[in-house]
């Protein structure tokens, strides 16, 4: 009897080791917190990078996608569910940059340390056939879409505007793919699978982006796409003069947020913020893995550590009560979004 217990015993210590191992293993993953679902270009940037990552980390990545509230469920979670796992990371986007900047969320970027800064460039594609300067532009209200929508208002002016509110950037895809849009805005790794040949074959025209936002000079030309205008180079060519006023203002600070943070990844402080820092670097400075992310998500620098604080800190400069604001209100009046509100305490002045 005796003897019998012994052995269930042993079973039993077994069973909790293994159990103990693998929980441990657990622990000991990353985990990437995406606030996109599946599909789009933020989580197609989290899948190719995640993937790579793993190779310097040394551990697996999981890539979590949470999806809803234009984002905010993701960052919410985030900032609250992980707040003291160390090895938690949040991808941020874009759009989640403009939903800080318009609305009055419960987190704020400024709680969390970067890890890597990416700027970006949104291009916009147009059919060939559309005439955008006369005919009129159905355009989606999709979250990461205030800056095409500013630019594009610049452009033609609200009143040549169909506004298609509550309206995903997936469906537009889709709109556009029926025929039924005239163009299409895209990430630098969705344009480069889906509309570049597009382009090549001529069915399509790259009208313009918005340039790649550097901290020292702003918008630059994107050498990505040297053949296509930034939205203020097209409206000096269209109109003959410098673009100006309140839309142009609420655009610039749309645009600088939306594609300066176009990608972001963030720990909460006291995280493995060193290691995973020093996984980047690695990463980047190997160049096998350096031309495969490029071919993938295109080529825009990653700037990492000290130099994603000093990304960071050029974009808080450019959040003026003028110019915030300007794109509330717009937001507000012209896009019918009931969630945007003034928060005064984001602004410098």
């Amino acid at each position: 009897m005796l003897e019998i217990k012994e052995i269930i015993m042993k079973h039993i210590f077994v069973l909790l080791v293994g159990l103990m191992i693998t929980a441990n293993s657990a622990m000991a993953e990353y985990r990437l917190v995406v606030p996109s679902p599946k599909g789009t270009g933020t989580a197609i940037w989290a899948d190719v990078v995640a993937l790579e990552l793993e190779k310097y980390l040394g551990e697996k990545v999981i890539v979590e996608n949470i999806k809803g509230g234009k984002g905010n469920v993701g960052l919410e979670t985030f900032n609250s569910k992980y707040k003291d796992n160390p090895k938690v990371i949040l991808l941020a986007h874009g759009g989640n940059a403009n939903a800080w900047l318009i609305e009055n969320v419960k987190w704020s970027f400024k709680d969390w340390e970067p890890i890597l800064i990416q700027p970006y460039n949104i291009t916009t594609t147009i059919a060939s056939d559309y005439d955008w300067q006369n005919d009129v532009l159905n355009l989606a209200d999709c979250s990461g879409c205030v800056p095409e929508t500013l630019g594009w208002t610049l452009l033609k002016g609200w009143n040549n505007i169909n506004f298609v509110r509550k309206m995903s950037a997936g469906d537009a895809k889709q709109a556009w793919l029926r025929g039924d849009f005239t163009y299409i805005r895209e990430p630098a790794s969705r344009h480069i699978k889906n509309t570049a040949p597009m382009v090549e074959d001529g069915e399509a025209i790259r009208l313009f982006n918005h340039g790649m936002f550097t901290p020292e000079n702003g918008f630059i030309q994107d050498y990505n796409w040297p053949d296509t205008p930034t939205v203020v180079d097209l409206y000096k060519k269209t109109f003959n003069k410098e673009p100006s006023g309140d839309i142009y203002e609420a655009y610039i600070l749309s645009a600088v947020w939306r594609d300066g943070l176009q990608k972001g990844l963030f720990m909460h402080p006291g995280a493995n913020t060193n290691e995973v820092v020093q996984a980047f670097e690695n990463m980047m400075a190997n160049k096998e893995s350096r031309e495969y992310l490029i071919s993938k998500l295109g080529d825009y620098p990653m700037y990492f550590g000290k130099e994603s604080n000093i990304i960071m800190e050029s974009l808080y400069s450019y959040v003026t009560k003028e110019r915030l604001k300007l794109l509330v209100n717009f937001a507000k009046d012209k896009m019918e979004w009931s969630t945007a509100e003034y928060v005064d305490e984001k602004t410098i002045d």
